[in-house]
């Protein structure tokens, strides 16, 4: 009982505290153009589908990286490993099994897609 006067308390001392709480700005590093992309893209295929063709889907994610993401630095030089595809094919799954939510997608998309160590020199 007295924990939850402390808290009406502070509520009342800062009426905006709720929108810490229940209010979460997207992550700067990802515009809502951005997750919208991604999100459709995702939402438009089946694992099944995406086990057969994730190559042609991370050069979806690529283009919208490239369109979208005003931080990212691009893909390094070189060619895609199949590491590559199984780290993209691990974060579909995650999402699709609700595990991972779209920022935390996006991000693990951002980092896969960046990463040198994915990528073979040619």
């Amino acid at each position: 009982m007295e924990e939850n006067i402390k808290q009406t308390t502070s509520i009342f001392n800062d009426p905006f505290i709720f929108l810490d709480k229940y209010i979460r700005p997207l992550d700067d590093t990802a515009n809502p153009e951005l997750l919208c992309a991604v999100k459709d893209i995702l939402d438009a295929y089946e694992v099944s589908d995406l086990e057969v063709g994730i190559d042609i889907f991370g050069e979806a994610l690529i283009e919208y990286f490239e369109d979208y993401d005003m931080v990212w630095n691009g893909t390094p030089d070189g060619m895609a490993t199949d590491e590559w595809d199984n780290e993209l094919l691990i974060i579909v799954k995650d999402y699709k099994n609700g595990s991972a939510d779209l920022e935390t997608t996006v991000n693990r998309f951002r980092n896969v897609l960046g990463d040198s160590k994915y990528y073979k020199v040619r």
